[in-house]
């Protein structure tokens, strides 16, 4: 039996000319002194709040003038109300994992005063602005977000397809958590989308090949998150057609340490989604190869996060090709990847995360166990499920907790089935039952009936021992 509950926004078209956007720009700043009065009706679902999104003082942004274009491109977006607060967030140069942690500190403080959604933050620079998203729940994990070490490189004054390129950008880089969140942004991205094609087939003229690399790496962005939402192959390939363009126009001579490795992970997150859909071979093989290329990229020592994210998701690529092909050679290096994970995210440092990464090689182990019959891998197993519980509990971390719930389930069942056993069955029987009513109270039905389908194969192989039992007769 194979565990597989991982189953783990209208273009504003007038002409506009830089000197007027410039004009513009320093009047935002002047009459508000903040944030400009947007639409506050979002798409559809009445009564919830617009998307907040926090429009850092930029570095080196004489009287905001940089700012108040990137305002004016959010002013009247349907979804979206802005604000500007006065607090800069400085990026230390060069860029490194230490540099961007520290400025990331004082992005948190600024989402949290905010209570925003989106904090855009970065700096002037000689030939235009660098900007960075971070949402609210700064998820580095997450593909298809702008990683730290992920920047959009801007002209310092926006034209309107630049501007309805930046919107579309902040709206795919917005994290939902609600359903009605949800529903908002699977409007707000595909109408914010529109803009891709006036892009992709013709970049504004005057941009340095970074520049120019850096919107198609945007225009990647945005039609896999539209790709996300709407469930479309052709969005996935505009978006790999994007990363490909990014690789071809950045010149050696521009590059820094990372671009690579930040264009080979997109490229990779991007194949990995498209062999979710196609679920072939050759699709399964292209994924797994960029992970590789990427992890080889990266430098472990300035980016050790980005390292450590990018070996689990290769173990990720691998484990879900494992249990398409039943190929052991992709499990044993699923599993290698992720303990080289867990070398960076540590318990005591990071333990939502390194709970996250170790359910995953639970996961992995137990189908190698099955595989193998090793019931020892499978008691260590049983362990790291319940190291997992005491990160991920029912009231903390409820759809977490449920998945833990079932690999325990699982892992106690073949355990038993392979040793001969039935020690292990009842609780396997409580863990997969609390799973499924966890997932369906979440919402999570297809997760729920994952469960109980794990939950039939206990109850039948209890049912077949009962019937092997021999039946006691009294003597005489």
């Amino acid at each position: 039996m194979r565990p597989e509950d991982r189953v783990s926004q209208l273009p504003d078209d007038a002409p506009t000319s830089p000197g007027l956007i410039h004009l513009l720009s320093k009047l935002v700043v002047q009459m508000f002194g903040g944030p400009p009065k947007l639409s506050e009706q979002p798409t559809g679902n009445s009564g919830l709040r617009p998307f907040i999104v926090v429009l850092a003082a930029l570095d080196g942004d004489l009287n905001n003038e940089a700012r108040g274009s990137l305002a004016m491109a959010l002013s009247g977006r349907a979804g979206i109300i802005t604000k500007m607060p006065n607090t800069p967030v400085t990026l230390q140069e060069p860029a490194t994992s230490t540099t961007l942690a520290m400025a990331l500190v004082k992005v948190r403080q600024v989402l949290a005063d905010e209570h925003a959604d989106l904090v855009v933050w970065g700096a002037v620079v000689a030939d235009g602005v660098r900007i960075y998203f971070t949402p609210s729940s700064g998820d580095e994990s997450r593909p298809t977000g702008f990683a730290l070490a992920s920047r959009m490189e801007l002209p310092r004054l926006l034209d309107p397809t630049m501007a309805d390129l930046f919107h579309a950008v902040v709206a795919s880089s917005i994290e939902a958590s609600t359903p009605a969140q949800r529903e908002m942004i699977s409007q707000l991205v595909p109408a914010a989308a529109s803009v891709l094609d006036v892009v992709t087939k013709r970049l504004p003229s005057g941009l340095t090949p970074r520049q120019q690399a850096s919107l198609m790496v945007a225009c990647g962005h945005i039609a896999w998150a539209v790709g996300a939402v709407t469930g479309q192959m052709e969005w996935l390939e505009k978006a790999d057609t994007a990363y490909q363009a990014a690789q071809r126009r950045l010149l050696p001579k521009d590059k820094i340490p990372t671009d690579d490795a930040v264009l080979l992970r997109h490229r990779a997150g991007v194949l990995m989604a498209k062999a979710e859909k196609l679920a072939t071979e050759k699709s399964w093989d292209e994924a797994v190869a960029a992970y590789r290329v990427s992890i080889n990229a990266l430098p472990r020592v300035s980016f050790p996060t980005e390292w450590a994210n990018e070996q689990n998701r290769l173990g990720l690529a691998l484990y879900r090709y494992d249990l398409k092909m039943a190929r052991t050679d992709l499990l044993t290096e699923a599993i290698d990847a992720f303990r080289a994970a867990l070398t960076i995210y540590s318990y005591a440092e990071h333990p939502r995360r390194w709970a996250e990464i170790m359910h995953n090689l639970a996961q992995a182990l137990q189908v190698y166990g099955d595989q193998s019959k090793d019931v020892g891998m499978l008691n260590r197993t049983i362990e790291a499920c319940r190291a997992i519980l005491q990160v991920r509990t029912r009231d903390t971390d409820p759809l977490g907790w449920a998945s833990t719930m079932n690999t325990l389930g699982t892992c106690l069942f073949l355990r038993d089935k392979h040793a001969g056993k039935s020690e292990g069955l009842e609780e396997a029987e409580g863990s997969l039952r609390a799973a499924a009513d966890t997932w369906r109270i979440c919402g999570a039905v297809k997760m729920a009936a994952v469960a109980e389908k794990n939950l039939g194969h206990i109850q039948r192989l209890t049912k077949q021992r009962e019937a092997k039992r021999p039946t006691y007769r009294p003597p005489g």
